[in-house]
Protein backbone atom coordinates (compact mmCIF):
# COMPACT_ATOMS: atom_id res chain seq x y z
CA UNK A 1 0.00 0.00 0.00
CA UNK A 2 1.18 3.38 -0.90
CA UNK A 3 2.00 6.17 1.89
CA UNK A 4 2.56 9.81 1.14
CA UNK A 5 5.71 10.82 2.29
CA UNK A 6 7.73 14.24 2.10
CA UNK A 7 10.67 12.65 -0.09
CA UNK A 8 10.61 10.57 -3.11
CA UNK A 9 13.22 7.77 -1.93
CA UNK A 10 14.35 5.55 1.30
CA UNK A 11 18.10 6.48 0.45
CA UNK A 12 18.39 8.05 4.11
CA UNK A 13 21.63 9.54 4.91
CA UNK A 14 23.43 7.37 1.82
CA UNK A 15 23.65 4.20 0.35
CA UNK A 16 25.07 3.38 -2.66
CA UNK A 17 22.81 2.27 -5.99
CA UNK A 18 22.91 1.64 -9.42
CA UNK A 19 20.91 3.59 -11.83
CA UNK A 20 18.51 1.18 -12.37
CA UNK A 21 17.48 1.45 -8.48
CA UNK A 22 17.49 5.17 -8.89
CA UNK A 23 15.99 5.87 -11.82
CA UNK A 24 13.43 3.03 -10.36
CA UNK A 25 12.63 5.28 -7.05
CA UNK A 26 12.87 8.64 -9.32
CA UNK A 27 9.61 7.00 -10.55
CA UNK A 28 8.03 7.93 -8.08
CA UNK A 29 8.51 11.72 -9.07
CA UNK A 30 7.36 10.93 -12.69
CA UNK A 31 4.06 9.37 -10.80
CA UNK A 32 2.96 12.12 -8.50
CA UNK A 33 3.09 14.58 -11.36
CA UNK A 34 1.48 12.70 -14.14
CA UNK A 35 -1.17 12.19 -11.31
CA UNK A 36 -1.56 15.98 -10.34
CA UNK A 37 -2.25 16.99 -14.37
CA UNK A 38 -5.58 16.57 -15.12
CA UNK A 39 -5.76 14.82 -18.30
CA UNK A 40 -5.48 11.02 -20.07
CA UNK A 41 -2.47 9.60 -18.34
CA UNK A 42 -0.62 7.45 -20.62
CA UNK A 43 -0.37 10.89 -23.21
CA UNK A 44 0.78 12.88 -20.39
CA UNK A 45 3.45 10.12 -19.22
CA UNK A 46 4.60 10.48 -23.15
CA UNK A 47 5.08 14.03 -23.28
CA UNK A 48 6.96 14.04 -19.64
CA UNK A 49 8.94 11.55 -20.84
CA UNK A 50 9.31 13.06 -24.31
CA UNK A 51 10.69 15.96 -22.57
CA UNK A 52 13.14 13.90 -20.27
CA UNK A 53 14.23 12.40 -23.83
CA UNK A 54 14.61 16.31 -25.18
CA UNK A 55 16.18 17.47 -22.08
CA UNK A 56 19.04 14.89 -22.23
CA UNK A 57 19.83 14.90 -25.66
CA UNK A 58 23.31 16.92 -26.33
CA UNK A 59 22.75 18.02 -29.19
CA UNK A 60 18.86 19.65 -29.27
CA UNK A 61 17.49 23.34 -28.40
CA UNK A 62 16.72 22.05 -24.41
CA UNK A 63 19.97 20.35 -24.00
CA UNK A 64 21.43 20.53 -20.33
CA UNK A 65 24.65 19.73 -21.69
CA UNK A 66 25.84 20.79 -25.26
CA UNK A 67 28.10 18.63 -26.69
CA UNK A 68 27.68 18.61 -30.23
CA UNK A 69 30.61 21.47 -30.63
CA UNK A 70 33.60 20.19 -32.72
CA UNK A 71 35.78 18.51 -30.68
CA UNK A 72 38.77 18.04 -32.94
CA UNK A 73 41.68 17.52 -31.13
CA UNK A 74 40.20 17.40 -27.96
CA UNK A 75 39.94 13.36 -27.71
CA UNK A 76 39.01 13.38 -23.90
CA UNK A 77 35.69 15.85 -25.07
CA UNK A 78 35.17 13.04 -27.91
CA UNK A 79 35.51 10.00 -25.63
CA UNK A 80 33.54 11.57 -22.46
CA UNK A 81 30.63 12.66 -25.21
CA UNK A 82 30.56 9.25 -26.19
CA UNK A 83 30.16 8.62 -22.15
CA UNK A 84 27.36 11.24 -22.09
CA UNK A 85 25.24 9.88 -24.94
CA UNK A 86 25.21 6.22 -23.60
CA UNK A 87 23.97 6.98 -20.02
CA UNK A 88 21.69 9.12 -21.52
CA UNK A 89 20.32 6.40 -23.33
CA UNK A 90 20.23 3.81 -20.49
CA UNK A 91 18.45 6.07 -18.45
CA UNK A 92 15.63 6.48 -21.24
CA UNK A 93 15.58 2.91 -21.49
CA UNK A 94 15.11 2.42 -17.69
CA UNK A 95 12.62 4.88 -17.67
CA UNK A 96 10.77 3.44 -20.48
CA UNK A 97 10.49 -0.08 -19.04
CA UNK A 98 9.45 0.96 -15.79
CA UNK A 99 6.15 0.67 -14.66
CA UNK A 100 6.58 3.42 -11.36
CA UNK A 101 7.86 3.70 -8.28
CA UNK A 102 9.09 -0.05 -7.30
CA UNK A 103 8.95 1.54 -3.62
CA UNK A 104 5.03 2.21 -4.19
CA UNK A 105 6.08 5.87 -2.65
CA UNK A 106 2.90 8.28 -3.56
CA UNK A 107 4.20 12.16 -3.59
CA UNK A 108 1.70 14.62 -3.51
CA UNK A 109 4.28 17.50 -3.90
CA UNK A 110 7.68 18.92 -2.53
CA UNK A 111 9.73 22.02 -2.90
CA UNK A 112 12.10 21.72 -5.95
CA UNK A 113 14.45 24.84 -6.66
CA UNK A 114 13.89 25.66 -10.52
CA UNK A 115 17.21 25.15 -11.81
CA UNK A 116 16.30 26.67 -15.24
CA UNK A 117 16.01 23.52 -17.61
CA UNK A 118 13.84 24.26 -20.64
CA UNK A 119 10.56 22.30 -21.49
CA UNK A 120 9.35 20.84 -24.27
CA UNK A 121 5.90 22.57 -25.61
CA UNK A 122 3.76 19.83 -24.99
CA UNK A 123 5.69 19.74 -20.91
CA UNK A 124 4.65 23.13 -20.86
CA UNK A 125 1.06 23.12 -21.96
CA UNK A 126 0.05 20.11 -19.59
CA UNK A 127 1.97 21.69 -16.75
CA UNK A 128 1.41 25.29 -17.27
CA UNK A 129 -1.59 25.60 -18.70
CA UNK A 130 -5.45 24.98 -16.54
CA UNK A 131 -4.83 21.13 -16.16
CA UNK A 132 -1.88 21.21 -14.17
CA UNK A 133 -0.37 23.18 -11.03
CA UNK A 134 2.19 23.88 -8.85
CA UNK A 135 2.87 20.29 -7.18
CA UNK A 136 2.65 19.11 -10.73
CA UNK A 137 5.45 21.48 -11.98
CA UNK A 138 7.40 20.72 -8.74
CA UNK A 139 7.48 16.91 -9.46
CA UNK A 140 8.00 17.09 -12.87
CA UNK A 141 11.16 20.03 -11.96
CA UNK A 142 12.92 17.53 -9.55
CA UNK A 143 11.93 14.41 -11.40
CA UNK A 144 13.88 16.29 -14.47
CA UNK A 145 16.86 17.27 -12.78
CA UNK A 146 17.78 14.13 -10.74
CA UNK A 147 17.92 12.85 -13.97
CA UNK A 148 20.19 14.75 -15.50
CA UNK A 149 22.15 14.70 -12.63
CA UNK A 150 22.12 10.42 -13.07
CA UNK A 151 23.58 11.06 -16.55
CA UNK A 152 26.43 13.73 -15.78
CA UNK A 153 27.24 11.26 -12.92
CA UNK A 154 27.27 8.53 -15.42
CA UNK A 155 29.29 10.48 -18.18
CA UNK A 156 33.13 9.15 -16.30
CA UNK A 157 32.51 5.25 -16.13
CA UNK A 158 32.54 2.98 -18.55
CA UNK A 159 30.25 0.62 -18.36
CA UNK A 160 27.70 3.03 -17.03
CA UNK A 161 25.22 0.72 -16.03
CA UNK A 162 26.77 -1.54 -12.97
CA UNK A 163 28.27 1.73 -11.58
CA UNK A 164 27.28 2.16 -8.03
CA UNK A 165 26.48 5.93 -6.85
CA UNK A 166 26.37 7.28 -3.32
CA UNK A 167 22.75 8.69 -2.92
CA UNK A 168 20.85 10.23 -0.14
CA UNK A 169 17.39 11.27 0.59
CA UNK A 170 17.87 14.46 -1.40
CA UNK A 171 18.81 12.04 -4.19
CA UNK A 172 21.76 12.99 -6.16
CA UNK A 173 21.60 17.21 -5.24
CA UNK A 174 24.78 16.52 -3.21
CA UNK A 175 26.97 16.82 -6.63
CA UNK A 176 25.29 19.75 -8.18
CA UNK A 177 28.23 22.13 -7.77
CA UNK A 178 30.78 19.18 -8.67
CA UNK A 179 28.49 18.68 -11.31
CA UNK A 180 28.95 22.43 -12.36
CA UNK A 181 32.84 22.41 -12.24
CA UNK A 182 33.15 19.28 -14.20
CA UNK A 183 30.46 20.28 -16.64
CA UNK A 184 32.21 23.78 -17.58
CA UNK A 185 35.66 22.13 -17.69
CA UNK A 186 34.49 19.52 -20.19
CA UNK A 187 33.00 22.30 -22.23
CA UNK A 188 35.21 25.02 -22.92
CA UNK A 189 38.87 23.08 -22.75
CA UNK A 190 40.53 19.88 -22.53
CA UNK A 191 39.45 18.66 -19.55
CA UNK A 192 42.41 17.15 -17.18
CA UNK A 193 42.00 13.56 -16.03
CA UNK A 194 42.02 14.49 -13.05
CA UNK A 195 39.09 16.34 -13.05
CA UNK A 196 36.91 13.35 -14.10
CA UNK A 197 38.25 11.20 -11.57
CA UNK A 198 37.55 14.29 -8.98
CA UNK A 199 33.74 14.17 -10.31
CA UNK A 200 33.82 10.31 -10.07
CA UNK A 201 34.72 10.16 -6.51
CA UNK A 202 32.32 12.61 -5.54
CA UNK A 203 29.69 11.11 -7.45
CA UNK A 204 30.74 7.46 -5.68
CA UNK A 205 32.22 8.89 -2.40
CA UNK A 206 30.65 12.01 -1.54
CA UNK A 207 33.86 13.90 -2.03
CA UNK A 208 36.22 14.89 -4.68
CA UNK A 209 38.95 14.03 -2.58
CA UNK A 210 42.68 15.83 -2.56
CA UNK A 211 42.30 18.51 -4.29
CA UNK A 212 46.47 19.00 -5.12
CA UNK A 213 47.43 15.89 -6.37
CA UNK A 214 46.97 14.12 -10.13
CA UNK A 215 44.66 11.12 -8.52
CA UNK A 216 44.06 8.51 -11.43
CA UNK A 217 42.01 6.47 -9.69
CA UNK A 218 40.62 5.42 -5.84
CA UNK A 219 39.81 3.10 -3.63
CA UNK A 220 37.43 2.41 -0.29
CA UNK A 221 36.22 -0.10 1.57
CA UNK A 222 33.78 -0.92 -0.96
CA UNK A 223 35.28 -0.75 -4.07
CA UNK A 224 37.60 0.73 -6.47
CA UNK A 225 37.90 3.03 -9.26
CA UNK A 226 40.09 2.64 -12.30
CA UNK A 227 40.84 3.71 -15.87
CA UNK A 228 38.94 1.28 -18.08
CA UNK A 229 41.96 0.11 -19.64
CA UNK A 230 43.14 -1.42 -16.52
CA UNK A 231 39.81 -3.66 -16.26
CA UNK A 232 38.92 -4.19 -19.96
CA UNK A 233 42.92 -5.48 -20.98
CA UNK A 234 42.21 -3.70 -24.01
CA UNK A 235 44.73 -0.98 -25.29
CA UNK A 236 42.10 0.44 -27.30
CA UNK A 237 39.80 0.84 -24.73
CA UNK A 238 38.51 4.07 -23.36
CA UNK A 239 41.75 6.52 -22.30
CA UNK A 240 39.81 8.95 -19.89
CA UNK A 241 37.03 7.10 -18.48
CA UNK A 242 36.53 4.67 -15.74
CA UNK A 243 35.69 1.73 -14.61
CA UNK A 244 33.64 0.63 -11.22
CA UNK A 245 34.40 -2.47 -8.98
CA UNK A 246 33.29 -4.07 -6.15
CA UNK A 247 36.77 -4.46 -4.67
CA UNK A 248 39.58 -3.32 -3.52
CA UNK A 249 42.75 -2.65 -4.73
CA UNK A 250 44.87 -2.53 -1.81
CA UNK A 251 43.64 -4.58 1.37
CA UNK A 252 43.55 -3.21 4.76
CA UNK A 253 42.71 0.33 3.86
CA UNK A 254 39.54 1.09 5.78
CA UNK A 255 39.67 4.95 5.12
CA UNK A 256 38.73 5.94 1.09
CA UNK A 257 42.94 6.66 -0.83
CA UNK A 258 43.44 8.13 -4.41
CA UNK A 259 45.68 6.54 -6.80
CA UNK A 260 48.65 9.06 -8.25
CA UNK A 261 51.84 8.81 -10.54
CA UNK A 262 54.91 8.02 -8.45
CA UNK A 263 56.68 11.08 -10.67
CA UNK A 264 54.64 14.23 -10.29
CA UNK A 265 56.23 15.39 -13.37
CA UNK A 266 57.42 12.57 -16.38
CA UNK A 267 59.88 15.16 -17.13
CA UNK A 268 61.91 14.88 -14.59
CA UNK A 269 62.32 11.31 -14.67
CA UNK A 270 65.35 9.76 -16.11
CA UNK A 271 65.76 9.39 -19.72
CA UNK A 272 67.51 6.73 -21.97
CA UNK A 273 67.89 6.27 -25.99
CA UNK A 274 66.23 3.37 -27.38
CA UNK A 275 69.88 3.13 -29.32
CA UNK A 276 71.05 2.49 -26.38
CA UNK A 277 69.48 -0.74 -25.26
CA UNK A 278 71.54 -4.04 -25.02
CA UNK A 279 71.75 -5.97 -27.28
CA UNK A 280 70.82 -8.61 -24.90
CA UNK A 281 68.87 -8.80 -22.06
CA UNK A 282 67.25 -12.20 -20.00
CA UNK A 283 64.40 -11.60 -21.46
CA UNK A 284 65.45 -12.63 -24.66
CA UNK A 285 66.59 -16.22 -23.17
CA UNK A 286 64.39 -19.36 -22.24
CA UNK A 287 61.23 -16.56 -20.44
CA UNK A 288 60.97 -14.70 -23.56
CA UNK A 289 58.09 -17.29 -24.34
CA UNK A 290 56.56 -17.32 -20.87
CA UNK A 291 53.31 -14.59 -21.19
CA UNK A 292 53.58 -11.57 -19.31
CA UNK A 293 51.05 -11.86 -15.97
CA UNK A 294 50.92 -9.21 -13.40
CA UNK A 295 49.28 -8.08 -10.16
CA UNK A 296 49.05 -4.65 -8.73
CA UNK A 297 51.14 -3.90 -5.77
CA UNK A 298 51.68 -0.54 -3.52
CA UNK A 299 54.34 1.49 -4.57
CA UNK A 300 57.33 2.39 -2.67
CA UNK A 301 57.39 6.10 -3.73
CA UNK A 302 55.75 8.29 -0.99
CA UNK A 303 52.32 10.13 -1.37
CA UNK A 304 50.81 12.73 0.62
CA UNK A 305 48.17 11.67 2.92
CA UNK A 306 45.05 9.89 1.64
CA UNK A 307 47.09 8.66 -1.41
CA UNK A 308 48.90 5.85 -2.54
CA UNK A 309 51.16 4.95 -5.52
CA UNK A 310 50.14 1.71 -7.57
CA UNK A 311 53.13 -0.24 -9.12
CA UNK A 312 52.68 -3.16 -11.73
CA UNK A 313 55.48 -6.03 -10.37
CA UNK A 314 57.36 -8.67 -11.55
CA UNK A 315 60.20 -10.59 -11.67
CA UNK A 316 63.35 -11.51 -14.53
CA UNK A 317 61.85 -15.15 -15.16
CA UNK A 318 58.49 -14.40 -16.67
CA UNK A 319 58.11 -10.82 -17.09
CA UNK A 320 55.25 -9.69 -14.91
CA UNK A 321 54.02 -12.20 -12.14
CA UNK A 322 50.49 -13.03 -10.19
CA UNK A 323 51.41 -13.57 -6.32
CA UNK A 324 50.68 -12.43 -3.13
CA UNK A 325 54.24 -10.32 -2.93
CA UNK A 326 56.81 -8.26 -5.16
CA UNK A 327 60.10 -10.12 -6.01
CA UNK A 328 62.70 -9.12 -4.29
CA UNK A 329 64.78 -9.60 -7.25
CA UNK A 330 62.03 -8.24 -9.83
CA UNK A 331 61.28 -5.06 -11.04
CA UNK A 332 58.46 -2.67 -11.10
CA UNK A 333 56.42 -0.19 -13.27
CA UNK A 334 54.41 2.76 -12.20
CA UNK A 335 50.92 2.01 -13.18
CA UNK A 336 50.12 6.05 -13.10
CA UNK A 337 52.95 6.30 -15.78
CA UNK A 338 51.71 3.89 -17.98
CA UNK A 339 48.40 5.60 -17.16
CA UNK A 340 49.65 8.70 -18.81
CA UNK A 341 51.29 6.84 -21.58
CA UNK A 342 48.33 5.09 -22.41
CA UNK A 343 46.15 8.67 -22.18
CA UNK A 344 48.76 10.78 -24.19
CA UNK A 345 49.12 7.43 -27.15
CA UNK A 346 48.22 8.24 -30.36
CA UNK A 347 45.26 5.79 -32.40
CA UNK A 348 45.30 5.71 -36.20
CA UNK A 349 41.62 5.61 -37.56
CA UNK A 350 40.86 1.76 -36.87
CA UNK A 351 38.58 1.94 -40.10
CA UNK A 352 42.09 2.32 -42.17
CA UNK A 353 42.90 0.12 -44.61
CA UNK A 354 45.74 -2.60 -43.54
CA UNK A 355 49.41 -1.76 -45.02
CA UNK A 356 53.15 -2.03 -44.78
CA UNK A 357 55.02 0.39 -42.75
CA UNK A 358 58.62 2.11 -43.24
CA UNK A 359 61.38 -0.05 -42.20
CA UNK A 360 61.65 0.26 -38.33
CA UNK A 361 63.82 -0.84 -35.93
CA UNK A 362 61.85 -4.04 -33.89
CA UNK A 363 62.15 -3.72 -29.98
CA UNK A 364 61.17 -6.58 -28.35
CA UNK A 365 58.29 -4.93 -25.37
CA UNK A 366 59.33 -6.97 -22.53
CA UNK A 367 63.30 -5.95 -22.90
CA UNK A 368 62.33 -1.92 -21.89
CA UNK A 369 60.17 -3.47 -18.49
CA UNK A 370 63.37 -4.04 -16.33
CA UNK A 371 64.97 -0.59 -17.01
CA UNK A 372 63.95 1.82 -14.54
CA UNK A 373 64.04 5.02 -16.95
CA UNK A 374 62.11 6.71 -20.06
CA UNK A 375 62.97 5.69 -23.37
CA UNK A 376 62.97 7.91 -26.04
CA UNK A 377 64.00 8.39 -29.66
CA UNK A 378 66.31 10.56 -30.41
CA UNK A 379 66.76 9.44 -34.40
CA UNK A 380 64.92 6.68 -36.58
CA UNK A 381 61.69 4.78 -36.17
CA UNK A 382 61.17 1.99 -34.04
CA UNK A 383 58.40 -0.73 -33.45
CA UNK A 384 57.83 -2.12 -29.74
CA UNK A 385 56.45 -5.55 -30.05
CA UNK A 386 54.09 -6.31 -27.56
CA UNK A 387 53.03 -10.03 -28.64
CA UNK A 388 49.42 -9.14 -28.67
CA UNK A 389 49.27 -8.87 -24.99
CA UNK A 390 47.43 -6.02 -23.55
CA UNK A 391 49.60 -6.14 -20.20
CA UNK A 392 53.01 -6.29 -21.75
CA UNK A 393 51.72 -2.93 -24.03
CA UNK A 394 50.13 -1.20 -20.83
CA UNK A 395 53.26 -1.85 -18.96
CA UNK A 396 55.81 -1.21 -21.87
CA UNK A 397 53.40 2.50 -22.02
CA UNK A 398 54.90 3.04 -18.53
CA UNK A 399 58.62 2.97 -19.91
CA UNK A 400 58.66 4.98 -23.25
CA UNK A 401 58.41 9.27 -23.22
CA UNK A 402 54.67 9.69 -23.94
CA UNK A 403 55.52 11.63 -27.02
CA UNK A 404 53.71 10.85 -30.30
CA UNK A 405 53.21 6.96 -29.09
CA UNK A 406 51.19 5.36 -31.91
CA UNK A 407 48.87 2.40 -30.97
CA UNK A 408 49.49 0.82 -33.89
CA UNK A 409 47.11 -2.10 -35.24
CA UNK A 410 48.25 -2.81 -38.53
CA UNK A 411 47.08 0.10 -40.11
CA UNK A 412 48.58 1.97 -43.34
CA UNK A 413 51.53 4.18 -42.84
CA UNK A 414 49.38 7.49 -44.39
CA UNK A 415 47.06 6.48 -41.72
CA UNK A 416 49.99 6.27 -38.72
CA UNK A 417 51.46 9.57 -39.98
CA UNK A 418 48.13 11.51 -40.16
CA UNK A 419 47.39 10.21 -36.47
CA UNK A 420 51.33 11.35 -35.37
CA UNK A 421 51.17 14.13 -37.38
CA UNK A 422 54.53 13.79 -38.32
CA UNK A 423 56.44 11.11 -40.84
CA UNK A 424 58.81 10.47 -37.95
CA UNK A 425 56.48 8.76 -34.62
CA UNK A 426 58.86 8.40 -31.60
CA UNK A 427 57.48 4.59 -31.57
CA UNK A 428 54.81 2.54 -33.08
CA UNK A 429 53.62 0.17 -30.01
CA UNK A 430 52.66 -2.73 -32.10
CA UNK A 431 49.48 -4.13 -30.79
CA UNK A 432 49.25 -7.50 -32.47
CA UNK A 433 50.36 -10.51 -31.87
Amino acid sequence: MSDTSEHWNTFGDGRTVTPAEFVAAAAALLDGAVHAVSGPSAEIRADLVAGLEATLDPAGPYATLRLDTSSTGNEARRELAAGAAAAGALILDLVRAGTGSREGRAIADLRSPCVGYGWTPAVVDWLMGAAGGHPARNLYNEWLYQLVLLRDALIPFDPSAETRLLVTAEGLRGIADERDRFVMELTTRRIAHRSVVRFAAAAVLGEPGPARPSAYGFQWPGGSVLPAVVSRHDLLAPRYQLSWSPDAVLDGEEHPLFFVPAAADYLELPRRDLADLPPTSPSDGPAADRPVTARLVRGPSPADAGTATLDLAGDPETGLVRGSAASADGWRVDLGQALRGHRYALRPDAAAEPGPLPETTVVPGRRLLPEPVLFTAAAGRYRVLTEGDPLLALAALGRIHPDANVLYSGQNWPSVRSAAHRSAPVTLLDLRP
